[in-house]
């Protein structure tokens, strides 16, 4: 039996139609590969914030927070209220030698440039697997919300939802995705906090739900587990991944200085986005406090008005498709970009072209296949994610902050990182955020130990610039680090102690 009633079904189905048409839109105007993987040259500031913002806020985003708020309670809050600071710690690294970097297309162009071709093909293999993973992942939530709401088997919602994204991403690139990244931004956006504001007007204010929460939403017992989980909180936060499909819309920018202000414009709505969330996720403990986690965003839509609902079931399938194509988009591009063309550095632009659709559609055919196969190869998929990090995003932040060296560095910091997420992965058990914390130090270790050590030995020569010099270095990644921390200190002792504190005792 459907959720929705005709109106909201009406709102979804178009909804749906609006996205391929949007999409479709501007896909007669492809006419060379680069138009297709950067689309427009002279964005506003305002649409590169919807693309950005729009593809980096996904499943996990939005009903993997509510559920871990609504489980596990104010220890969970305290990390989406260090979402605005990691997107201030990006901001920084990012803009502080982007001009370097803006002739590049992709991430795997400026590991080249940084590390040489080593750094290309390790980006273009290492990004492959951890986005089939992601866009898999995406595809279940997509198929969930349609059975969900629909009574839809999550087979054929997946089918529906992936088709829709596959052919505008296959016929329009960029330009298509930008185009239904700023109408999806604009639906899923606005309408969590008005659909919060309606739910809350409707069951109960602020206040009289407090006092039905458990303690574990009303206060923080600071144990070894949830000492461990904030420090964790802490690592992911203060070294911000770097994701392919956010490089590639990074790039898509004018200058250092539209990135700047667009990326902290995105650092100061994501507050009131993330506490909306934990909002939604507090108000259904309260109401429904024996819930499945991971339902508490869709039980949540279900108690909204018509029409709203409608409009929120939308959003939502909104924000999960946006993630999937920036994934497909920018992950094709590499194999394209980094490898074909690379192999062949004479093939036409027709034939290139050509190449980058078909490797869309086989994207996004390989990723469903991954949801039917065995759990292993699920797992197989885990692994690759959790080298992610520890292989690439230290190297690239090094990059962008100044540090220069060579591939024998960024070789080293490879190995290194394996071998100790693979002494996490003995230490822990499994592979978890120990395994990364352990590769990120490897990586570090990796990269800066052979750096110096071939600078002892005259391989290579360091000018004594203030951009090369060890102790820059230190300090622009202190600087990078410390200054966000320092802005947002006082907002976030004062959320701890409010959170600390038994509201029944007031």
């Amino acid at each position: 039996m459907f959720k929705l009633n005709y109106i909201d079904l009406i709102i979804v189905i178009a909804f749906l139609f609006s996205c391929l048409i949007i999409g479709l839109y501007n896909t007669t105007k492809i006419q060379t590969f680069k138009e297709f993987v950067q689309g427009y040259r002279n964005i506003s500031v305002t649409v590169l914030v919807c693309i950005i913002f729009a593809s980096s806020i996904g499943a996990g985003s939005t009903i993997g927070v509510i559920g871990k708020v609504y489980e596990f309670g104010a220890i969970y809050v305290i990390g989406q209220l260090l979402v605005p600071l990691s997107w201030l710690i990006i901001t920084k690294i990012i803009t502080s030698n982007f001009e370097q970097f803006k002739e590049c297309l992709t991430l795997g162009e400026i590991m080249f440039k940084l590390y040489g071709s080593p750094g290309r093909w390790i980006v273009a293999l290492a990004s492959t697997i951890r986005s089939l993973g992601s866009i898999a992942a995406q595809a279940l939530a997509l198929g969930f919300v349609f059975n969900y709401f629909l009574n839809i088997e999550t087979g054929y919602g997946i089918l529906i939802g992936y088709g829709i994204i596959t052919i505008y991403s296959v016929l329009g690139g960029i330009r298509a995705v930008i185009h239904t990244e700023i109408f999806k931004f604009a639906i899923f956006f606005f309408i969590i906090p008005i659909s919060y504001i309606v739910i809350f007007s409707e069951i109960g204010g602020l206040e009289n739900f407090i006092s039905y929460l458990p303690s574990s939403h009303s206060n923080i017992k600071l144990s070894n587990e949830n000492i461990s989980l904030l420090a964790s909180f802490a690592l992911y936060f203060l070294l911000p991944g770097v994701d392919p499909a956010f490089i590639q819309r990074c790039l898509i920018a004018r200058d250092a200085k539209q990135l700047k202000q667009a990326l902290k414009m995105i650092a100061l709505i994501s507050l009131p986005f993330s506490a909306a969330l934990c909002l939604i996720a507090y108000k259904m403990k309260s109401i429904f406090p024996t819930m499945q986690p991971d339902e508490t965003l869709l039980k949540f839509i279900s108690l909204l008005p018509p029409v709203l609902k409608g409009i929120m079931v939308s959003g939502l399938m909104a924000i999960i498709m946006s993630v999937a194509e920036a994934k497909i988009n920018a992950t094709a591009i590499i194999l394209v970009n980094d490898v074909l063309k690379v192999l062949r550095p004479k093939i036409s632009n027709t034939t290139l072209l050509l190449s980058l659709k078909f490797t869309t559609a086989i994207l996004s055919i390989s990723s469903l296949a991954l949801i039917k196969l065995s759990s292993n190869i699920l797992a197989l998929i885990w692994l690759a994610s959790n080298f992610w990090e520890p292989l690439i995003s230290i190297p690239t932040i090094a990059g962008f902050l100044g540090f220069r060296s060579n591939s024998k560095s960024f070789i080293a910091s490879v190995i290194i990182a394996i071998t100790f997420t693979l002494l996490g992965r003995i230490i822990a058990g499994e592979f978890a955020i120990i395994s990364i914390t352990l590769g990120d130090i490897g990586s570090a270790i990796g990269l800066f130990g052979m750096h110096y050590y071939q600078v002892s030995k005259g391989r290579i020569q360091v000018q004594l610039t203030p951009k090369v010099t060890r102790e820059s270095l230190l300090n622009r990644i202190a600087n990078t680090i410390f200054e966000p921390i320092r802005n947002i200190y006082k907002f976030l002792i004062s959320s701890i102690r409010l959170l600390a504190v038994n509201p029944g005792q007031h």
